[in-house]
């Protein structure tokens, strides 16, 4: 008789490769493997970083600054993609505020809010399926955009809108910049209404 942690083990590896051991990984388990590959950079850099468990309002956190991250990605070509791959204008980010979870009441409660001090938008440009593969950190573009920069009540963002607020950066390069960043933002609490009002058109 197979053993479960034999059975456990096969099944994991069956997840891996169906899921993730492929050039385009869906939308849904794409955003898991980039949240990780990121934090993968980040405690490469400073081991504070972490990812929360599932069902948090935000997806990385620093231990000593309590700085927090949200992660988004999108990328041009899907798995289920046939002809051409949509245009960049058509890539956006779902930024939209949301409620708290309450774990013992089971059931989002509060405000709709943004909860992070700073988005990474990731953003997979590669156009041609041949040469597309979502497993390589050298084909993604990384935007570290503070929550201020971002309009209250926006509830998608596109890349476009997304470069105009700053550089891309390398996976490399990120683990300094997005650090340098989350852990100002929670230094800048009590000017936070003054910078949402300058990032606000008039």
């Amino acid at each position: 008789m197979v053993s479960h942690r034999v059975v456990h083990g096969r099944v994991v590896e069956r997840l891996v490769d169906q899921l993730y051991d492929r050039e385009l990984i869906n939308n849904v388990d794409r955003g898991v493997y980039v949240e990780f590959m990121i934090e993968i950079a980040l405690r490469a850099f400073d081991e504070e970083w972490e990812c929360m468990p599932g069902w948090s309002e935000w997806d990385l956190q620093h231990q000593q600054s309590k700085a927090r991250i949200e992660v988004k990605q999108s990328t041009r070509l899907q798995p289920w993609s046939e002809g051409s791959p949509r245009p960049e204008s058509e890539s956006n980010f779902r930024i939209c505020p949301t409620k708290r979870y309450d774990k013992k009441m089971r059931m989002y409660v509060g405000e709709p809010q943004r909860w992070a001090d700073l988005y990474i938008f990731a953003y997979h440009p590669e156009s041609v399926r041949a040469v597309a593969d979502h497993r390589l950190p050298d084909q993604w573009e990384f935007y570290p955009v503070p929550e201020y920069k971002l309009l209250p009540l926006q509830k998608t963002i596109g890349i476009n809108p997304v470069r105009s607020k700053g550089s891309p950066c390398s996976l490399e390069t990120l683990a300094v910049e997005a650090t340098r960043l989350a852990v100002e933002a929670t230094r800048l609490i009590d000017e936070l209404p003054r910078l949402k009002a300058e990032s606000t058109p008039s």
